[in-house]
């Protein structure tokens, strides 16, 4: 018997995302569709709430109640409250007209702004360019389109050059930085 999921077993991981998307589902179903919304990316969820101020206290104390009962480890020195959190990597901060949250804005933070544009200018002084940083890269750039779709072809170009077959004068370990010089210079 264990307390926890193995995830050394190879089903270990399906089992959590099973599990999270039902808390999830259990969290959605107690509250106002239109007032109430969260996510969960691993195991750091993000929980959104709308109305007064008094509302969005009694719906927020819902939730967490319902996770407490649901036997979850909250890691309350984490958690955030106010009308802006930073979730992995991204910032997300609700404007309020009239007492309502009317309009909701995604940043990258400047830290993981930074550590892109330092990996791609270190990428781009490389001559060959190490293919196994460059996949790490391109994991970052991935994430980044997702906050940001706009990036998305950059991403594609990086993936691309990362996996592909080893070029003339290539290696399975290094590529020509000349392959991937356009979408390191756009995403800088």
């Amino acid at each position: 018997v264990y307390r926890g999921i193995l995830y050394g077993h190879i089903a270990g991981p399906l089992v959590w995302a099973r599990l999270a998307a039902a808390i999830m589902r259990a969290t959605a179903s107690i509250q106002p569709q239109s007032m109430a919304g969260t996510e969960t990316y691993v195991d750091d969820p993000l929980t959104a709430v709308g109305g007064t101020c008094a509302e969005r206290r009694h719906r927020l104390l819902r939730i967490l109640l319902l996770w407490q009962a649901l036997g979850l480890h909250i890691s309350w020195h984490k958690a955030q409250l106010g009308a802006s959190a930073v979730w992995i990597g991204a910032k997300f901060k609700m404007r309020y007209t009239n007492g309502m949250g009317d309009r909701l804005e995604l940043t990258i933070t400047p830290e993981k702004l930074a550590k892109l544009e330092q990996e791609a200018q270190e990428l781009l002084r490389q001559s060959p360019c190490d293919r196994a940083r460059l996949r790490r890269f391109a994991g970052l750039c991935s994430w980044v389109a997702s906050v940001v779709p706009a990036a998305r072809v950059f991403s594609t170009m990086v993936w691309a050059a990362a996996t592909s077959k080893p070029a003339k004068g290539e290696t399975d370990d290094h590529i020509s930085p000349a392959r991937v010089k356009l979408p390191l210079r756009w995403l800088i």
